[in-house]
């Protein structure tokens, strides 16, 4: 009798397996496009927000900003200056940079132009009493600061980038004279009083840089 019985078991579990197969086979497979919101899987990847970007990328930096960086780092390696000059030197990989200080010391640096560090300097230049008080007459007149002038420089040459700045007398005024290229190569010239901040001159008819003239 138990053997029939186990016998018997037997038969209805394999009569039961086949049941749910041929009802599993006869049911049409879910598509996850068929699916409700609510009955979608939940996803491991949360899609970044709109308009983000690369953590290593990060916000570009504008010229203008990137050359307030240059002077900043240059007034920092010698407190209590004025910057007084910004040239880019080195095929664009280093600004020479020029701040005086309240006695009309000249120091000289070179900056790198990607990180903004101090690469050599400063050096505190060995000038007469008579280029001292030039510089510093320069310097106390200059009430726009580098930063401003270039910014107003580039106003007056859309697109092109500064490539020189610097603090000098011109027909008795103390004024900025700026030197800028466009991105064609193109070099241009603007001049700005350094007590007012207007434009003296505006930008000179364009004349092509050895760069691009090849």
């Amino acid at each position: 009798m138990a053997l029939l019985a186990a016998a018997a078991c037997g038969t209805n579990a394999v009569q039961s397996s086949a049941g749910l197969a041929a009802r599993a086979a006869a049911t049409p497979a879910t598509s996850p496009s068929d699916m409700s919101p609510s009955e979608m899987p939940p996803s491991d990847m949360t899609p970044a927000p709109s308009g983000s970007e690369s953590p290593s990328q990060g916000p570009s930096m504008s010229q203008q900003d990137r050359l307030t960086k240059i002077g900043d780092a240059a007034a920092a390696a010698v407190p209590d200056t004025t910057v007084t000059s910004l040239e880019l030197a080195e095929n664009g990989k280093a600004w020479k940079v020029s701040v005086v200080d309240d006695e009309g010391t000249e120091h000289t640096m070179r900056i790198d132009a990607e990180t903004a560090k101090v690469i050599t300097g400063p050096t505190a230049e060995q000038d007469d009493a008579t280029e001292k008080a030039e510089y510093l007459e320069m310097a106390k007149a200059a009430t726009v600061a580098y930063d401003e002038a270039a910014e107003k420089a580039m106003a007056e040459a859309e697109g092109a980038m500064v490539t020189e700045l610097k603090l000098e007398n011109w027909q008795g005024k103390v004024v900025w004279k700026a030197e800028l290229r466009t991105p064609e190569g193109v070099k241009k010239k603007v001049m700005i009083d350094a007590a007012e901040g207007t434009v003296i001159t505006p930008s000179p008819k364009a004349t092509p840089t050895m760069e691009s003239t090849g």
